[in-house]
């Protein structure tokens, strides 16, 4: 049912534009081409997110974040950073694999630093540079990061008082 929601949604707005091609051609055009240079802007970025999908889908797998998460500090966090940033589904299908690396030996705040990574989406960043520009983008992405790293000390300094420690 839902997908016919979206045919009909679809119909609708063709049958608009339509309707404003007939009646001012030059709004039609005017609009058209505001779209034609949006998608030039985003499609690049588009085609390397998919990329970007492509080989993590196909080449990381449990063993190879295990594998790398048990280097250096400095490897394991750049991982645990991008891996929150590439993640991508709804939440709860992370928290078996979080929990299993936990018991592996991550931290509770390198958990923290992965899911607060999350919110940086890289299938929003083109809409995002487009409404706000790339500046303001890479800014937020940085501050994002390096609150992180602020979150997972906190969880650390907070979890050493739990009773249940893991």
């Amino acid at each position: 049912m839902k997908n016919n929601k979206s045919w009909y949604f679809l119909l609708a707005i063709s049958l608009i534009y339509l309707a404003l091609f007939c009646c001012n051609s030059a709004i039609f055009w005017s609009s058209f081409n505001f779209f034609i240079k949006t998608l030039i802007k985003i499609i690049p970025i588009f085609v390397f997110i998919f990329i970007l999908m492509v080989f993590v889908n196909k080449y990381i797998d449990n063993d190879f974040i295990i594998k790398h998460l048990r280097g250096s500090k400095i490897k394991s966090w750049f991982y645990i950073i991008i891996g929150g940033i590439i993640s991508t589904g709804p939440m709860y299908v992370w928290y078996p694999l979080l929990s299993d690396l936990r018991n592996k030996g991550i931290s509770n705040g390198e958990v923290a630093s992965f899911l607060y990574n999350r919110s940086i989406k890289p299938a929003f960043l083109p809409i995002i540079i487009l409404y706000f520009g790339i500046t303001y983008t890479v800014v937020l992405s940085i501050v994002i990061i390096l609150m992180s790293f602020v979150q997972a000390l906190l969880v650390e300094f907070l979890m050493s008082f739990s009773l249940n420690k893991k």
